[in-house]
């Protein structure tokens, strides 16, 4: 387990999980940042959680990037399920 500002203080390329609360802002470049170097922080076969009250923005980021994502709704929250499957960005359909 780390904690840090988004990937700042991590250098490792070879993380199984990734956790992630990002800001629910309309300026999206944090989370945009941090779903990119996720991706490439981790293993294949790797997972980014992400936990947010939005939900196209964040499903249509990490379908563009992992190549699909599963969603599961809790309360009021989207949780986001993506799996890196190939060492480059993707761009497939979106897993339910």
């Amino acid at each position: 387990v780390m904690q840090g500002d988004a990937y700042e203080c991590i250098e490792d390329n070879d993380f199984t999980v990734i956790l992630a609360n990002p800001p629910y802002h309309t300026d999206f470049s944090v989370p945009k940042k941090f779903i990119e170097k996720g991706f490439n922080r981790l293993r294949i076969g790797g997972k980014m959680y992400m936990v947010t009250k939005r939900k196209e923005w964040y499903k249509n980021k990490l379908i563009s990037i992992f190549g699909g994502v599963k969603i599961y709704i809790i309360d009021s929250y989207y949780v986001f399920e993506a799996e890196k499957r190939q060492s480059s960005y993707s761009k497939k359909g979106v897993k339910k």
